[in-house]
């Protein structure tokens, strides 16, 4: 069994302070976008249908070990988070043309990947803003392929 309270005190070690997550869990906020803040006791929770949210230098994080063990079939937990230092509601920069989308389901691929557009990739650990509108993330297409560059190049 996954210990939750291990995977939190993990997610606390990162240097950003807010972090954001598709919340699973049964109960009034399943299917809803967590928004966390430790250090300033924040704990909110959006519906998708009202969500837009704009990410400045987020990280797309994941517990690849977790995230191994829901591919090869274990329950869901908490394995994956968007760690930033700060967002807003504002989408005035927002322009999907330039934007890829990305996912995260590890019943699917045990690691954030492009949704569409590209050929599949790994990209853990891919920092950068993230726009949000309702379940669909969306990073700068040229940022995603800036981050691969230096993956391939062994940069990252």
């Amino acid at each position: 069994m996954i210990n939750i309270e291990k995977e939190w005190r993990f997610m606390d070690t990162l240097p950003k302070n807010n972090r954001l997550r598709f919340h699973l869990a049964k109960g009034k906020n399943y299917m809803n976008w967590q928004l966390r803040n430790k250090v300033e006791g924040i704990l909110e929770y959006f519906s998708p249908a009202e969500f837009q949210y704009t990410i400045r230098d987020g990280k797309l994080n994941n517990s690849q070990k977790t995230a191994n063990k829901i591919h090869g079939g274990s329950n869901k937990t908490v394995c994956s988070w968007i760690s930033f230092p700060s967002g807003s509601q504002d989408l005035s920069n927002f322009n999907r043309q330039d934007c890829i989308r990305i996912s995260y389901n590890p019943r699917v691929k045990p690691y954030w990947t492009v949704a569409e557009g590209i050929a599949d990739h790994n990209i853990d650990g891919f920092e950068g803003d993230v726009y949000i509108e309702n379940k669909s993330l969306f990073v700068n297409k040229l940022e995603l392929e800036t981050f691969l560059k230096n993956k391939i190049n062994g940069k990252v």
